[in-house]
């Protein structure tokens, strides 16, 4: 009787202490899922964008992943009310697909600045002064064992870094004929010359502008239409003044927007949202260091 009574109580013990491992597994397999210690800001087929990476270290995959962020700020509406830790959805595409991606090997999440976007008033400058935290989610099953799993990160302004990219990690070997990531590269990051110190706001303005200059050019001819020209408000002219600036601090080639075209056109420029103040509340970010190439 005593004899059976002890090896119940063993038993009992070893299903418990196996039934804690199993729901302490998804923990441990989060640990493994690595972000970027920063993200940067580039453009990408001429737009600005926002890119971060993610990477998996482990060989067994994560299935039906999917990526989300938050920016959380002060927000004050028209009516001057102060929303706090107001949360703003912000769209992520992983290469061509939004918010899921196959991680078979590091993928960069991007972005892309429009007016939708929380930033799309950020520029290089008022980066340095912004107060914000854009939190970041992933998503995904254990192929293993079928049990959610999620990781999170967050970015404070003092981590992104404007007119930079990500270092390419994959390499090709013709011996084996394999791709090859190397993790040790997974957090450098390149300068880019030649970046826009302006928002993206400030660039569609500039944009805008000039394609209304070609329309012009393309429409007048020799001066046959004579329409009154206004002249460009000042936030065109600091626009036009951004652009035309590189991050060294010369000067690129810039069309002049600001003088009348040949047959005159009025340049409508879009009204600024209200102004918005940010506080961050800080998140736990994953942070490993990685000495592995796989």
């Amino acid at each position: 009787m005593c004899l059976q009574a002890a090896v119940g109580v063993a038993l009992q013990a070893f299903m418990v202490g196996v039934v804690f491992a199993k729901v302490q597994l998804p923990k441990k397999r989060a640990q493994t899922l690595l972000f970027s210690k920063n993200a940067v800001i580039c453009s990408r087929d001429g737009k600005l964008c926002l890119l971060f990476r993610i990477g998996n270290m482990r060989r067994s995959l994560i299935i039906q992943s999917s990526v989300r962020a938050q920016l959380v700020h002060h927000r004050k509406t028209i009516e001057g009310e102060l929303l706090p830790f107001h949360q703003h959805e912000m769209s992520i595409q992983l290469d061509s697909m939004s918010g899921s991606a196959f991680l078979a090997w590091p993928v960069t999440a991007c972005h892309v600045i429009t007016p939708s976007s929380p930033i799309y008033d950020l520029s290089k400058k008022s980066l340095e002064r912004a107060k914000f935290e854009m939190i970041v989610i992933l998503e995904g099953v254990i192929e293993s064992t079928g049990m959610v799993t999620q990781a999170r990160t967050s970015y404070v302004p003092e981590e992104i870094l404007w007119g930079h990219r990500f270092a390419r990690l994959l390499t090709y070997r013709k011996e084996s004929g394999q791709y090859v990531v190397d993790f040790d590269r997974f957090q450098l990051v390149e300068h880019v010359p030649n970046m826009p110190l302006s928002s993206a706001r400030d660039l569609d303005i500039v944009r805008h502008a000039a394609d209304l200059r070609n329309a012009e050019d393309e429409d007048g001819v020799d001066g046959e239409v004579n329409r009154s020209y206004q002249a460009p408000s000042p936030s065109l002219q600091r626009a036009v003044s951004a652009v035309g600036m590189s991050a060294g601090g010369s000067h690129t080639t810039t069309p002049n927007l600001l003088e009348a075209p040949p047959s005159g056109h009025t340049i409508p420029v879009p009204v600024r949202r209200p102004s918005v103040s940010f506080a961050p509340t800080r998140d736990v970010s994953l942070e490993m260091d990685i000495d592995m190439e796989s």
